[in-house]
């Protein structure tokens, strides 16, 4: 994500964040971007709610198709 901050600056390229995320998004993978100080520069989540919900369902149909007896659960890394 080298495009994503300018040091010159110290200036987030959000559009370039969201590009990223919304591309990791569709590939299972929730991304919360924050700064050295823990203030939220871009969320999936609370980007594009609606999506993020659709793409999380679609996901989970997905597992449990592949494995019936999956529960389909998310987790999170930090």
């Amino acid at each position: 994500m080298a495009l994503s901050y300018d040091a010159d600056t110290a200036q987030w390229n959000t559009d370039y964040i969201h590009g990223f995320g919304m591309y990791a998004l569709n590939d299972g993978y929730l991304i919360c971007v924050l700064d050295k100080d823990g203030t939220v520069i871009w969320d999936a989540e609370n980007h594009d709610m609606a999506l993020c919900y659709e793409i999380m369902n679609t996901i989970e149909l997905r597992m449990q198709e592949w494995n019936p007896k999956s529960k389909g659960d998310f987790v999170t890394y930090e």
